[in-house]
């Protein structure tokens, strides 16, 4: 005999009222974490993965001079594993215009062929 399955049930409805929303502070966290949920990745799955946010430091080194930021970024790489390099570069290249992305190849070969004669 085949077991029966148990009734499908229903929660009672929940009435909502909505209020107005006065604070600025509490409208601002509000929309936040709209903005939040509007950013997520939706996979096969169904899954959500949010965008990562920025970090403090990305933030911090956004106001920083742009003369200043190489010499910056030299430092925080030369912490990193070669394989961490490797990742950070092909972040960096994806970022590029095109046409920079091309003269920077050829910049590298024709190093990488000096050195190699």
């Amino acid at each position: 005999m085949t077991k029966k399955s148990p009734p499908f049930r229903i929660a009672p409805l929940q009435k909502v009222v909505a209020e107005p929303v006065t604070d600025l502070a509490e409208q601002a966290n509000l929309d936040q974490q709209r903005g939040r949920r509007s950013k997520a990745i939706r996979t096969r799955g169904g899954n959500h993965i949010p965008e990562p946010v920025p970090s403090p430091v990305f933030t911090l080194c956004q106001q920083l001079p742009a003369e200043d930021r190489p010499a910056l970024l030299m430092q925080v790489a030369s912490l990193l594993s070669p394989e961490e390099q490797l990742d950070l570069l092909e972040q960096l290249t994806a970022q590029l215009p095109a046409g920079v992305a091309r003269q920077l190849e050829e910049e590298l070969r024709t190093r990488l062929a000096q050195r190699s004669s």
